[in-house]
């Protein structure tokens, strides 16, 4: 079957323009009364032609129920750009899937018994939401679904559940990580911040909650050699006015606050004090304390030429003041009522 279409007469024959139908196939049936159209195929030129240039496109439209009028249902375009569904299409996506406008699945794979349709759900409340359902079309939102399971999830709200199909509680929620599997991994080979929390809320910034049996709530780690210039935490309060301690732990359990593991060959604690001349360097405030040790210096069994405690000044003020001292040891508790010794040496040698 060959179709031909020129502008002109027979004798004198022109080009042809933009939009031109060039070939039409249709098929009809018998109303009880006259023939009408049940669908049809058409082709058009579909751009500028020229001397061996003659671009084209097929239009497939169909006669809606209740209707005698064609309506085109899809088109190929010149480029080989495939439109689904309403005119016009987007001309730079190989496939547009348009719908009329109301609640209606773009593209639907069904199962040959029916029961299971995945597929690309658009809204048509004027609200511009794409949903992505797994026989689902009640929920207002953008779900990625792998079998039986909703594996990333975008609410009405713009949260995110990964592995949580109602991440109300969250801008991001993760849940059902897999065994051996990271719940969440950056990996930043930039000079930046690998993550970057701005918190201008009054509750925490970063808060963890661990209820694991084992693990630790939270792990700093590095093999960073003698080149490193950085602390591996580092805390940083740059307003003067700050009142409020750098870092507390609260330890209500049985074990240390702190707990130091310390292999090094050097000190284990390091207190660079600048702070003004009024304020201790280290501050123990132990006002419930009776029978335990504000201070316990222990286990130093492996001492041979060191000592459990060092005390070094190279102050070349402390002879000449009057009220100063190297060590300073003060009670100001009633010295009247049988206050114990303020200071207690024990050698069993």
């Amino acid at each position: 079957l060959k179709m031909q279409k020129a502008r002109g007469t027979i004798g004198s024959k022109a080009i042809v323009v933009d939009d031109d139908r060039v070939g039409f196939i249709g098929w009809q049936g018998y109303d009880g009364s006259v023939y009408r159209y049940t669908s049809s195929i058409n082709s058009f030129v579909d751009g500028t032609p020229g001397d061996a240039d003659m671009p084209g496109r097929l239009t497939f439209s169909t006669t809606p129920d209740g209707s005698t009028t064609l309506t085109e249902r899809m088109r190929i375009d010149s480029a080989g750009n495939v439109g689904i569904g309403q005119s016009p299409y987007d001309a730079t996506a190989r496939l547009t899937v348009k719908t009329d406008g109301t609640n209606d699945w773009g593209i639907l794979v069904t199962d040959g018994a029916g029961a299971t349709s995945v597929g690309l759900y658009v809204n048509g409340s004027g609200a511009g939401e794409m949903q992505a359902y797994k026989n689902d079309q009640s929920t207002i939102g953008l779900r990625l679904t792998a079998e039986d399971n909703a594996n990333s999830y975008f609410n009405s709200g713009g949260n995110l559940g990964i592995g949580d199909s109602d991440p109300s509680e969250a801008k991001l929620s993760i849940t059902g990580v897999a065994s051996g599997d990271y719940g969440l991994k950056v990996v930043q080979a930039q000079n930046m911040n690998g993550i970057y929390l701005d918190n201008n809320g009054t509750a925490s910034g970063l808060y963890i909650e661990n209820t694991g049996g084992t693990g630790a709530g939270s792990t700093v780690y590095t093999n960073q050699g003698s080149g490193a210039n950085s602390a591996l935490v580092e805390i940083i309060s740059d307003n003067a006015s700050f009142d409020q301690p750098a870092l507390k732990i609260q330890q209500d359990g049985a074990g240390y606050g702190i707990s130091i593991d310390h292999n090094a060959n050097n000190s284990a604690i390091y207190i660079d004090h600048d702070g003004v001349s009024s304020a201790s360097t280290l501050l123990i405030d132990s006002p419930t304390t009776t029978t335990g040790r504000v201070l316990l210096v222990d286990n130093c069994n492996s001492l041979t030429t060191g000592s459990a405690a060092l005390f070094t000044t190279q102050s070349t003020d402390l002879a000449t003041t009057a009220t100063g001292g190297f060590v300073l040891i003060k009670s100001q508790g009633n010295t009247t009522s049988g206050v114990n010794q303020l200071l207690f040496i024990h050698n069993d040698h």
